[in-house]
């Protein structure tokens, strides 16, 4: 029988997003995008809320040296508000709206149409002084998530409903890994495990989905919440799933059949994550791809 997910955290974010594990902390951190908050939880339930002195909404959350960055439409911020890369990760129109680091610590963003109409969303790879284009153009953009070698990058275009794939160099166009047929949801956030596989958040789906490497379904995580948003492994031993949830637009009905919508949930199977990369400040500068 599959391991049950349980609630960590009765956050109740209006949109929860962007989990990570904080080894310096020893707790889980994300974000209520549409709220300004950052949320904090250790294994055992303990929490701490925090309004950010930030313009909403926000882009992403990431670790920097020394604490937790914050993505803004201006760029990287400091949980205090200043900043460590003034690039905005946007375009006309659009929005940051997820973001990571990946394994030589560059940091990545997803963008999103401000209305989310129109193909205006791209995936990002954002250093100090230039900001470059892998994927797009996509109306909502979400993840991104690195393979344990470093060497590719997935994201999801989630209005269309697929997970996509390429190599970070540039040397092939993005590949489709899994596409979901909207009556199952649609892919926000993602992150990869140790042996590779995909986890990947379903937004109207109430599950996480499991995929191998190559994009084939392995499982189906049933989630209490219908607006499933991302993952993120912790813990210790990095065994433990973060799931976020929200409560964007839910109608009373859903909600007395879905109470701890905008909650964070935790999931212990047979999985072990990777450790989330520090941004670097200078890391491409020298060898830029």
């Amino acid at each position: 029988m599959a391991a049950p997910v349980r609630l960590l955290a009765d956050a109740r974010c209006l949109l929860g997003e962007c989990p990570l594990w904080d080894p310096e902390r020893e707790r889980f951190a994300w974000l209520d995008l549409a709220q300004g908050v950052l949320h904090e939880a250790d294994l055992d339930g303990r929490q701490v809320e925090r309004s950010l002195p930030l313009p909403t909404p926000l882009g992403g959350l990431v670790r920097v040296p020394g604490g937790l960055g914050i993505v803004t439409s201006e760029g990287l911020v400091a949980e205090d508000g200043s900043p460590l890369l003034a690039v905005p990760p946007d375009g006309e129109g659009a929005h940051p709206n997820d973001a990571a680091v990946d394994r030589s610590g560059r940091l990545w963003v997803a963008t999103a149409d401000d209305a989310e109409e129109a193909a205006t969303g791209r995936l990002l790879r954002i250093e100090r002084d230039r900001t470059g284009s892998l994927g797009g153009p996509m109306v909502v953009g979400n993840g991104p998530a690195f393979s344990p070698e470093g060497d590719t990058v997935c994201w999801c275009d989630t209005l269309a409903g697929r997970v996509l794939a390429a190599p970070l160099d540039g040397s092939a166009l993005p590949r489709t890994l899994h596409a979901v047929p909207p009556e199952q949801g649609y892919p926000d956030g993602l992150t990869v495990s140790a042996d590779g596989s995909l986890w990947v958040a379903l937004w109207n789906g109430a599950a996480v989905l499991r995929l191998a490497p190559d994009g084939r379904l392995l499982e189906r995580i049933p989630v209490p919440a219908p607006l499933v948003t991302s993952v993120a492994f912790g813990g210790p031993d990095l065994d433990v799933l973060l799931i976020t949830t929200a409560r964007w637009e839910l109608d009373e009905g859903t909600l007395a059949r879905a109470p701890r919508s905008g909650g964070a949930f935790v999931w212990r199977g047979d999985a072990v994550g990777l450790a989330e990369p520090v941004w670097r400040p200078t890391a491409g500068l020298s060898r830029p791809s």
